[in-house]
């Protein structure tokens, strides 16, 4: 599909929205986990931080090759 058609898409809209809140939300978490493993003593929030960023980057590798 040509670039023109895909900006009169509404789910290539839509998909492109999603992505920029997978990337937000994406940016949060590693800037989160970022300053949890800064820390001496490591909480067990940090596993879990690195686990949605996992699961996050994965639906936008989804969406990504949807499009």
């Amino acid at each position: 599909m040509e670039l023109l058609g895909l900006m009169f898409n509404r789910r290539a809209r839509r998909a492109v929205r999603g992505l920029a809140v997978l990337r937000h939300s994406y940016e949060h978490l590693l800037m989160t986990a970022v300053v949890e493993g800064s820390l001496e003593v490591r909480r067990s929030y940090y596993q879990d931080y690195v686990d949605a960023l996992e699961i996050i980057g994965t639906r936008a590798e989804w969406v990504a090759k949807a499009l």
